[in-house]
Order: structure tokens, then sequence, then C-alpha cells
């Protein structure tokens, strides 16, 4: 039992039982051991931090994979996302969207169950997240300049880490070396794999003791709205509290609590990236100089990044090869883009052009292994048309040529055609020897290449001759008007030679000598 009196000094060891009365005042030092309590003080504020990054990939095929690959795909792509967190006690990667595609994807990350729909056009290979981080303040409300600090410091660390991962192609490595990626695209279209993106300004939510969440701009000590500033003509919001006095009369006209508010109001569509993000809004515009699209984005931040394009012309486009398309429009749209995202591994389309003596195709014999003969080289203007086939392109450029030994010749093969050989007297397998004059009429059969080109010979020559076989002949009997005598159409001893076309065949000797008037019957062989 406690004592009815309080002792005059107090004990040298704490007593064994926690006092019934909580005291009225606070203890004179701190516990020297954590609290027992499995949940944070509720007096704990925090500040939640969304980094808004974005990127595309020059590699399209990854849109194109079939559901459960493409969840397979976002799981590889969301654990390296992730890696981007630094100097935060959480971190997660939220409204992962990609190829204009809303997507739910199992949280297991084979991704074996998947369910997709379009929500955008085809066309847009761009991925977008918030990666949110959160800090433990050291203040009630966040509201001291350290925790302001702490929390621009890991925001700025995160985006750098960022524009450094892309910048130098670690981040295209890293996905390239995920086992989950790896698993659903293939080794050829990895080793080619080439990312450019941005990272927008950061947004700030202090999450108080009671819970409750009041948007924070943790720049600056005082807390000031957003304003669209047409003063500076930047394509941006501000929140300097210098907006004009007009848009202080009419608040809910001008000023908003958030960035992200005031650039969907006053700077929406292509225009929202640049205002969301004062270092660049990672999209793309022409550079006459260099004949190239370029990133907008401060140079020395990749090797893609052109500076800061004019907030006010308009010309932004989400996508490097839309940017060649409308602006340089005199160079072939794939080699441009190429160019402009300084991709060393382009080999071409892999289309065919008109050639000197047939199509051939736009790559680079160097790609490959061994070279490749079918190559023509890179196409890299705009008035060479191209054509998804060898048989298109010849159709529209080499007419006199027969489509099919065009179509052959231009993938540098043979077809088992025949053509004919004049000069030989018979017809020839392309397959075995390829015809040099490509204008030559190419048959299905020999005995309808030597029926229509071989005249002067008999149809069972000149197919025997094409076959590489001798002759047999009919057996019978022809005159043979030089030696005035009837000969028999075979081929070796006691024979004539085979018969020609204008040679009249008969079935006996008689029959032919009967042809031979005044020759003696014994002087007719």
């Amino acid at each position: 039992q406690p004592s009815s009196q309080p002792s005059p000094q107090p004990s040298s060891q704490p007593s064994s039982q926690p006092s019934s009365q909580q005291s009225s005042q606070p203890s004179s030092r701190p516990s020297s051991q954590p609290s027992s309590s499995s949940q944070p003080s509720s007096q704990v504020s925090i500040i939640e931090i969304r980094n808004f990054q974005s990127f595309s990939f020059h590699n399209k095929e990854a849109c194109d994979l079939p559901d459960v690959d493409y969840c397979t795909f976002l799981s590889g792509l969301k654990a390296e996302i992730i890696a981007f967190c630094v100097g935060a006690t959480e971190c997660e990667a939220e409204d992962l969207l990609g190829c204009g595609r809303l997507v739910t994807c199992d949280e297991s990350l084979n991704g074996s169950t998947a369910l997709r729909r379009r929500t955008q056009q085809t066309g847009s290979w761009m991925f977008n997240y918030d990666l949110v981080t959160r800090i433990i303040c050291l203040s009630k409300g966040c509201v001291s300049r350290e925790d302001q600090d702490n929390a621009n410091a890991v925001a700025e660390s995160i985006a750098d880490t960022f524009r450094t991962a892309v910048a130098s192609g670690s981040f295209a490595s890293a996905l390239s070396n995920n086992q989950y990626i790896q698993s659903v695209l293939s080794a050829e279209i990895l080793r080619c794999l080439t990312v450019w993106g941005t990272a927008v300004e950061p947004s700030f939510t202090t999450i108080g003791p009671a819970g409750a969440q009041v948007v924070a701009n943790v720049n600056s000590t005082m807390i000031h709205p957003y304003y669209p500033d047409w003063t500076d003509s930047l394509g941006t919001c501000k929140n300097d509290g210098n907006e004009p006095f007009y848009m202080k009369i009419v608040p809910s006209w001008y000023l908003f609590d958030a960035l992200e508010e005031c650039c969907d109001e006053y700077y929406s569509g292509w225009n929202k990236a640049l205002c969301m993000n004062s270092k660049g809004s990672g999209m793309w515009f022409v550079e006459y100089i260099t004949g190239k699209c370029r990133t907008d984005c401060e140079e020395g931040n990749g090797v893609t990044c052109g500076g800061l394009a004019n907030p006010m012309s308009g010309d932004l486009f989400a996508d490097p090869k839309d940017c060649c398309e409308t602006k340089l429009y005199w160079r072939n749209s794939d080699f441009c883009e190429a160019d402009s995202i300084e991709l060393d591994c382009y080999c071409g389309t892999g289309k065919y052009y008109r050639g000197a003596t047939s199509c051939v195709k736009d790559c680079d014999a160097s790609c490959a292994t061994g070279g490749d003969e079918t190559c023509g080289g890179i196409v890299e203007t705009a008035d060479m048309e191209l054509y998804d086939s060898a048989s298109a392109c010849c159709t529209e450029h080499f007419d006199w040529i027969a489509n099919e030994l065009c179509s052959a010749r231009s993938d540098r093969m043979s077809i088992d055609k025949f053509w004919p050989d004049q000069s030989n007297s018979k017809c020839v397998r392309d397959n075995e020897t390829q015809v040099e004059d490509l204008s030559v009429s190419i048959y299905d059969t020999a005995e309808a290449c030597c029926t229509a080109h071989i005249g002067w010979e008999s149809l069972s020559k000149c197919i025997a001759d094409t076959d590489g076989v001798t002759a047999q002949g009919t057996g019978h009997y022809y005159v043979d008007w030089n030696k005035k005598k009837c000969v028999k159409d075979c081929e070796g001893v006691e024979c004539g030679g085979i018969a020609k076309p204008w040679n009249i065949v008969y079935e006996s000797a008689g029959s032919c000598c009967d042809q031979l008037s005044g020759v003696k019957r014994e002087d007719c062989f």
C-alpha cells in the first residue's frame, strides 16, 4: 500500500507498481526507454511528397503485350521505379498508367490475372505515375523550417535520381536486366531499349495529428496560393505571393491551393506538362539548326535535352516521331526519331524501297552478323517511299519484271521457275542458274517455257535438255532431206537425231520412204 504521507526524500529505487494517480506535472527528464505502444503518437505529423514522373520507350512492343504479360511487365517496371526513392521512410508507386490503358493487375508479381481497357489513343506510349514518399516531421503540423527543408531535400533527391538515371541510361539498363521484363520482351528489344522522361515539380501534403490533410507548400515559410503567371509569360503558375490585386478580389477564379489545380484550369492539354515543371516539360520541340527534335529540359540533363522550349510556342509534342512528322517532314520519320533520341542501334525499318535493279531493304548491313545483302542502306529522307513488302515495291517500280522474280531478287533469293536460255535451245531452272536479264518471262513448267520460247527444237528434246537427260525421241521415221534418206527419230547409233518440229514423223520406214520418189527402197535408209 502507498504511504498516506509523502516521504521527505524521493526513493532511490523506482516503485514496483505504477502510481494510481496521474502526475500533475510532466517529468523533468524523458524516459530512457521507448513507449511500448504499437501505435505512433497521435501528435506525429507527416509530410507526404508526390513526385509525378513520366517516361516513354522508343520500343513500343511493350504496349502490344497480351494482358497477363503486360501486367508482368508493369510489375518489373514498378520494382525499378521504387528504386528512385531515397531518404524516405515509405515509398510507393501509385497510379501507374501507360500505353493509353487503364489497367488493374493482380498484386502478385507474376500478374496472373489482369483487366485492361483502352482509355486513350493507341499512339500514346508514355508511362505516368506518382512516386509517393512520406517523412516524419520534427514539429507539430510540420511548420518548422527544418521539416520544410527535409521535405524539399527528399523531393529533389528523388527527382534528381530519376533524371540522372534516365540521362545516363542506367534506368534503361535496369529495365533491360529486370527478370520480369526479360520474361515478356525479347532480348533483341531489350538490347536496344531507349528511355526518355521527366520529373515534374512535386506536391506536398501535411498530414496533421488528427489525420487531417492540408496541402502545404514547403518551399517557403509562408503559404501562398498558386496563380497563373501572365506577367512573365513562363507558361506556369506561381505561388510567390505576388498575385495581382484583381486576382485577390476574385480568388475562386484565379487562386488555387495546388499547382496542378491551377495548371488544369489555365494550362491544360500539352501545356500542362510545362506548367507542372519549371525545369522542362519533357516533351519534344524542333531544333532546325541540327535537323532534330529535342527534349524540353535543361541541357546537360540527358543526351536529348535541348534546353527549355519557348513556353508560348505551343509547338511541343509528346513523342519525337510526332515532332519529326510535323516539323521535319522532309526527313524520314523513323530515321529522324532515331537521330533525335541518339539511338546508336538503329538499323532501319526493314521496309523496301527502289534499288538499281530490284527493291532493297531500308537497313544497315552491318547490323546483321555477317552482313545482310538485302540492305540498301538506311533511308534518311521522306522522298524515298517505303513499302511493307517487296511485292508492293516491285509492283510500283518494276512492273516490267515478273513480280515473283523481282520480289525474290529483292530478298536475294532464287525461285523454282523456268526461264528460256535461247542460246542453248533449252529452259533453265532459276534456282539452279539465276537469270541475269530480269525482264525475261518465267514459267511454272519446262513444257510451257519450251513451247513459248524454244520453237525450233522439238518439245521432247527441249524438256530433256532442260532436265539434263538424253532425249529419247519417238522411235519413228522422218526424211533427212540433206541426205535424201529416212532416219530414225532418236539419239545414238542408227539414229538420225531427234526430229525437229518441222519434220513430219512416220510410224514406219516404208511410209517414210514413199516420200522419196526416185530413190530406190534399198537406198532409202
